[in-house]
């Protein structure tokens, strides 16, 4: 499931008529990764899906730009695993990140770039994935 065509909010302005629930996730790609389980990323670029229902995807496969859209005020990915293909009815499932690189705090506390291994994230947690 995807939607690919909600316009990014300029900055913190939240300035985007929302007009639907569905709209607050903003353009999103969620995949059935099986099990009842569902991969969703959400508050991403327009345009910017690579993806598209029915397509096969493997890991480190770009499929999609993060960006500003839906009810967001700032670029970020919304990241989450849940137990059915519903950003809002469903429930969330805990998650093990393979890797990740901590470089910093919300609210403004920077690190050094700890590296991270099989590992859950910390709620207020800044971090790299591309490693």
């Amino acid at each position: 499931m995807t939607a690919d065509k909600l316009p990014e909010n300029h900055g913190d302005a939240h300035d985007v008529v929302l007009s639907s629930l569905s709209d607050y996730a903003g353009n999103f790609v969620m995949l059935d990764i099986g099990s009842s389980r569902y991969a969703c990323y959400a508050h991403c670029i327009p345009g910017s899906l690579t993806v598209k229902p029915g397509d096969r995807v493997s890991k480190g496969q770009v499929i999609a730009r993060l960006g500003n859209s839906g009810n967001s005020s700032a670029p970020h990915l919304h990241f989450q695993i849940c137990d059915a293909p519903d950003f809002f009815w469903s429930r969330g499932i805990p998650f093990v990140l393979e890797s990740y690189t901590k470089i910093g705090e919300a609210f403004g506390t920077v690190t050094s770039g700890q590296v991270v291994t099989h590992s859950m994230m910390e709620e207020t947690t800044v971090f790299d994935i591309a490693t």
